[in-house]
């Protein structure tokens, strides 16, 4: 037994300091599940880069890195809204977070502008109306190729399959509460992602805009679009086309969550 002893105590440290152990994850107290959709998909491919690449291609393995990134590293549990190239309609987007129980709702995208100059970060949030012509051009650009509902269909659990109770008065009284106060807390959520991704990517602060993005209409949770950059951009184009940088701009979002989830506990 002797000679075991010190092996044995190797072996005891070693596993202490495992990173996949539970004590070594982050434990978030708000955002205890968190919804990722990993813009266009399917028939719908966004907008694209100078030698067509398409948009969808790009933010889902952005999307699925933060996944990643958050499975081994916190305790969050994670839903996406798509996991390969299948189209859903924008409202149903929403609808799988909802149905998921997410405490955010993350809608991840990259930006294209006829101003070649054009660069940076933007985040958006709900509101009636665009705040500027250039966002409305923007919504129309992103919605545009959108049917109401495509690709795979959302699971109802009552009812019909593909059909829903219709909900009573209070119900519908109490789903616009909720979305009142989680659209509220989203222009919060919006500059904790902007100020974070600025700091980890050193890319421009565009700004925080308001836009009514049909993604973003129907969740019950804070829901934000994050535009990461633009395809349209000489350099900042040919970067987000790297699987280097769209790992880093993962790791920028996941800081932002971190940064987040802190921020929230404290109101």
């Amino acid at each position: 037994m002797s000679r075991l002893a010190p092996w044995l105590c190797f072996c005891a440290l070693v596993a202490s300091l495992s990173p996949t152990t539970a004590s070594a994850k982050t434990r978030l107290r708000h955002l205890r599940h968190i919804v990722l959709d990993p813009g266009h998909g399917g028939e719908n491919p966004g907008t694209s880069s100078s030698d067509g690449v398409h948009e969808k291609t790009l933010t889902l393995p952005i999307a699925l890195e933060l996944e990643r990134l958050l499975l081994r590293h916190t305790d969050a549990k994670v839903t996406l809204t798509r996991r390969e190239d299948t189209g859903l309609g924008l409202r149903d987007r929403a609808r799988v977070g909802n149905e998921a129980g997410g405490d955010l709702f993350l809608s991840i995208h990259l930006n294209a502008s006829p101003k070649p100059e054009a660069h940076g970060l933007e985040v958006y949030f709900l509101s009636p109306e665009a705040t500027t012509e250039e966002v409305r051009r923007l919504v129309a650009r992103e919605e545009g190729a959108h049917p109401a509902t495509t690709g795979t269909p959302v699971n109802h659990p009552a009812g019909a399959p593909g059909t829903q109770t219709p909900p009573s008065g209070l119900d519908r009284i109490l789903a616009e509460a909720s979305r009142v106060g989680a659209h509220r807390d989203a222009e919060l959520v919006a500059g904790v992602i902007l100020d974070t991704l600025h700091t980890e990517l050193r890319a421009p602060r565009r700004g925080v805009f308001q836009a009514p993005f049909g993604v973003l209409k129907e969740a019950n949770m804070p829901a934000v679009v994050v535009e990461v950059g633009f395809l349209s951009h000489a350099i900042e184009g040919k970067k987000l086309l790297t699987a280097a940088y769209q790992k880093k701009v993962a790791k920028g979002l996941y800081r932002a969550l971190l940064a987040l989830d802190k921020k929230l506990v404290r109101r």
